[in-house]
């Protein structure tokens, strides 16, 4: 052998085996990470390695066998050795792991617990909608708290509301963590909740997302000067891919296909979901500093907001919360705006939309819960950014709205206030 690795790729029914030849050393382990890496890109989460003629393993490449074994773990896939040579046997059962690394081919019936799946086509994307079973209810309270339009005027301590979250409750809007009006004034920004996370962009002078989630007695809070505040549960799961050659689909299209599919006139919706590119704001200066009128004055609003003037975080996983309506009587109407113009959005659907922004990691194709899907990622991958998604559709210098590639909603109605 000439010291390289060699990797070819064949396709088997309901998995694909890559045959490797070689070396795994820290040069060559790198060519087997990018390998892998554009297989779960492309969903495909069972996969075999023939490594019968790897003549070397080093620490590197056992790192990313036990990196790629605990993804396809994490999405109910399939990950493992089918054959090895007597150097990986060896390596392997000194580490521990020539167990744990086994293949085991996928049964052939492994979709059959979604045979109630209800598949719809919108632009260029394939949906498949389940109901959620389980659940009491599958619906929302909705509580909104503050005045959006504060932003404007400026906010003040009585404007401030501490909201503690946790399971079941979810929700968005501008706060901050930390004890208390005095302790977040200069870094009040968006925020996100999700259940057993919290997460939120500070304003001021440190710009780095902020998270907390529930340990033990625990339980994540926010100072907020507005925001809107759910407690209930999802009652169907929806997940999306390319049926075509289509290669990314926006945010106002999703949530008319799952407006058209469940026939919700107002609702939440939780989105994972693989970005083909960003678009959103978030606070430079918190609104609690900012004079009267001042946050969107030109030139002030360079140095108030952090608006992004191109699509960002490609590639990267977004974590989002929607809270969408298409009613005109309704108290949501303030705290959303439209998703689309007038000539893409006959529904008149509006939204207000809130993302975490994480590194990359594959998404599960079969049926997981919401709380179970988030805490993983925070568990296991980087905060990049939180912000404010929005359409942005200025002339010649819009950037548009966010794109994604794949991804899973889950959907609950919201039916009290």
């Amino acid at each position: 052998m000439d010291g390289k690795l060699n990797i070819i790729r064949e396709e088997r029914p309901g998995y694909i085996i890559f045959r490797l030849e070689g070396r795994i050393d820290a040069y060559w382990s790198k060519y087997l990470d990018e390998a892998l890496d554009n297989a779960f890109r492309e969903r495909e989460y069972n996969i075999a390695l023939d490594m019968g003629n790897i003549e070397y393993l080093s620490s590197l490449g056992i790192r990313s066998l036990i990196k790629y074994a605990k993804m396809a773990k994490g999405v109910n896939g399939i990950f493992g050795i089918s054959a090895l040579s007597k150097e990986v046997q060896t390596v392997l059962e000194m580490v521990g792991l020539a167990g744990m690394l086994e293949w085991k081919a996928p049964a052939s019936n492994e979709d059959k617990a979604e045979e109630s799946t209800l598949e719809f086509e919108s632009d260029g994307f394939l949906f498949k909608a389940v109901e959620i079973k389980g659940k009491e209810n599958g619906t929302f309270k909705c509580t909104l708290n503050g005045d959006p339009e504060g932003i404007k005027k400026g906010f003040t301590q009585k404007d401030c509301i501490s909201a503690k979250f946790g399971s079941g409750k979810y929700g968005l809007g501008l706060g901050a963590i930390g004890s208390g009006f005095e302790d977040c004034q200069s870094r009040f920004g968006e925020y996100i909740a999700l259940g057993d996370a919290v997460a939120f962009m500070p304003s001021g002078d440190v710009n780095t997302p902020d998270f907390m989630i529930t340990e033990g007695n625990l339980i994540p809070s926010i100072n907020m000067l507005y925001g809107i505040s759910l407690e209930g549960s999802f009652s169907r799961f929806i997940k999306f891919a390319p049926s075509e050659n289509k290669k990314s689909i926006p945010l106002s299209k999703i949530i008319r296909a799952v407006a058209a599919n469940t026939g919700f006139k107002e609702f939440a919706m939780v989105m994972m979901a693989e970005s083909k590119g960003m678009v959103g704001v978030a606070l430079k200066r918190s609104p609690v500093t900012i004079g009267n009128n001042e946050i969107f004055s030109f030139p002030q609003i360079k140095d108030n907001l952090n608006l992004t003037t191109e699509p960002e975080y490609t590639g990267d996983i977004s974590l989002s919360l929607s809270i969408i309506t298409s009613g005109e009587d309704t108290p949501l109407k303030k705290f959303t705006r439209e998703s689309a113009p007038d000539r893409d959005n006959p529904e008149k659907l509006r939204h207000h939309t809130h993302s975490a922004i994480f590194g990359y990691k594959p998404i599960a194709k079969s049926q997981i819960g919401a709380e179970e899907a988030i805490k993983n990622l925070f568990d296991e991958e980087r905060l990049g950014s939180v912000m404010h998604l929005l359409n942005d559709r200025r002339d010649a210098t819009g950037a548009g709205e966010s794109e994604f590639t794949q991804g899973v909603c889950w959907i609950g109605k919201i039916d009290k206030f």
